[in-house]
């Protein structure tokens, strides 16, 4: 019994054995049909090299260098259609890193959740823990100062979900249009140079000749006013052409400021997210107005945020006196 038993077995092994060798020889034909393919290709891309005129140059091409990767690295990771010049290249010299070099024993430390090299695209953040007194009067100051309104959007005739007030150094004319939406200037009233002597010593910018020449204020009163996905492209300010640095500050409740690569909407990418809560500087510097969109989003929020955004108007209007000089 045990001998034809081990001949039915041994019968089966011939038979497995016959099926796998068969399958071997199939996977060996498959791979050597790869191998010629894969020859045969890099026999053509050799030989497209060699004809072209770009052949001159000794060695491979270079590789465009990876896009930086830190706290956006959902919108990093996206390949840049141009990669911009270095910011060595150009002389750009991050704000944080202007007010590290000039008190170099401050306690105080900028943060940068964006370091988008590739694109040249920054954005700083720093938390200085201004004294409460201080924000209180800050805030008040600008609540009862600003000449706030609320535009409307000139299709629609509806509410813009934000309160504004826009902020002009003296002489200067220019409005500022944005999403078809014009809004005349006020000038900078007093109360400005107080505010601004608190903020811009913290991004290393002294004397008021260095100051930005304007301001755009936006009250949002709670957690159901916002602004949509934008960038501050505007002609007035030259940020699709050249570096262009914007300062932020908040006053008051606490909200979410978002950033997002150009046309990453809809691809499932997570945008950079960062809190800014009541003293809070924030920048955006480089190329952010050029490759990147930000927002303030709705969300739930009881209390009232005042922000403050100051530029550079790098191109008066026509109609400006500035302009006209």
């Amino acid at each position: 019994m045990k001998d034809s038993k081990q001949k039915k077995l041994s019968k089966k092994e011939k038979k497995l054995a016959k099926k796998l060798k068969k399958k071997e020889k199939k996977v060996e034909k498959k791979l050597r049909k790869l191998d010629a393919s894969k020859k045969a290709k890099k026999r053509k891309r050799s030989s497209s090299s060699s004809s072209s005129p770009s052949s001159s140059s000794s060695g491979p091409p270079a590789a465009a260098p990876a896009p930086a990767r830190g706290a956006d690295a959902g919108a990093e990771a996206r390949a840049p259609a141009v990669v911009e010049p270095s910011r060595e290249s150009v002389g750009l010299r991050l704000l944080g890193d202007v007010y590290a070099v000039g008190k170099p024993s401050s306690e105080l430390r900028w943060e940068y959740p964006l370091r988008d090299e590739v694109r040249r695209c920054f954005a700083g953040v720093l938390r200085p823990r201004l004294p409460q007194g201080t924000l209180r009067r800050l805030e008040e100051l600008a609540r009862e100062g600003a000449a706030w309104h609320q535009p409307k959007r000139p299709r629609t005739g509806e509410l813009l979900p934000r309160k504004t007030d826009w902020m002009t150094a003296e002489g200067c004319r220019c409005a500022y249009r944005y999403g078809g939406v014009e809004v005349g200037p006020t000038e900078f009233p007093g109360w400005m140079a107080e505010v601004m002597e608190t903020v811009m010593p913290l991004c290393g910018i002294r004397g008021q000749g260095r100051w930005p020449n304007c301001c755009n204020l936006n009250l949002y009163e709670d957690g159901g006013m916002s602004v949509g996905w934008h960038a501050d492209d505007e002609e007035l300010f030259q940020g699709k052409v050249g570096d262009c640095p914007i300062i932020s500050f908040s006053l008051g409740h606490t909200r979410t400021f978002e950033l997002q690569v150009l046309g990453a909407q809809g691809d499932g990418e997570q945008p950079l997210r960062i809190p800014l809560h009541s003293g809070d500087v924030l920048t955006m510097e480089g190329l952010v107005q050029k490759h990147y969109q930000h927002r303030v989003p709705r969300e739930k929020a009881q209390g009232a945020r005042i922000n403050f955004t100051w530029r550079w108007i790098r191109q008066h209007q026509a109609r400006c006196p500035l302009g006209r000089k």
